[in-house]
């Protein structure tokens, strides 16, 4: 759809190679630099944790020829956050469409991984 492919676009950064990645994370750093250091690293970590589908997250759920990036659930056994409606959300794939997980997915969870473990070490990418 119009709306997944605009989703895709707007997350397309997280799929880039690692430099332009880590230069893109330093200027968000500097965005909020009126932040403390600690709580930004933590908080950034959080968000950054949010994107990634859980650890065994298997194909999405075929509609309409292509998969569902994400499943609903209610069950108080998965480790996901829960949502502001009180259910647990699921992601299996961090971008939306199917072109999209071919072309960013793989290294988007790289770049995302990376950089959750230097927030929790407090560290930021491109800090000099």
């Amino acid at each position: 759809t119009l709306i997944a492919t605009f989703l895709d676009a707007d997350m397309s950064i997280l799929g880039r190679e690692a430099a332009k990645y880590d230069n893109y994370a330093g200027c968000i750093r500097k965005e909020y630099e009126f932040v403390e250091r600690n709580m930004y690293c933590e908080k950034r970590a959080e968000i950054l944790e949010s994107f990634l589908p859980l650890e065994g997250s298997g194909g999405g759920i075929e509609i309409d020829g292509d998969e569902k990036s994400t499943v609903e659930s209610s069950s108080s056994s998965s480790s996901s956050d829960a949502t502001t409606t009180g259910k647990k959300k699921e992601h299996v794939f961090i971008y939306a469409t199917k072109k999209g997980r071919e072309v960013w997915e793989d290294q988007a969870r790289q770049n995302l991984k990376r950089e959750i473990s230097m927030l929790r070490q407090g560290k930021i990418p491109c800090e000099e």
